[in-house]
């Protein structure tokens, strides 16, 4: 991915940050959780209006939009 840098700390950390003009003043954090259905459960019970589960090759994912526009992606790894 262009403009994209990556650390990672151990085996269960890291952090990215990569160039978005469109997103400017806004802001993506994603937390990896091992059970996202339980995950997405909570956050519905909380009124917080998390989007469906979307099914990628490598995870399943939830993305949840704040007020203020910043997108919150919980994530759970696919297991092989």
């Amino acid at each position: 991915m262009a403009a994209l840098h990556e650390w990672h700390h151990g085996h269960n950390t890291g952090l990215q940050l990569f160039l978005d003009p469109a997103a400017a003043g806004k802001s993506t954090v994603t937390f990896i959780v091992s059970d996202l259905d339980s995950e997405r459960q909570s956050l519905a019970d909380q009124n917080l209006d998390p989007g469906e589960i979307e099914e990628g090759d490598s995870a399943r994912l939830v993305r949840l939009h704040d007020p203020d526009g910043n997108l919150v992606v919980i994530a759970q790894a696919r297991q092989n």
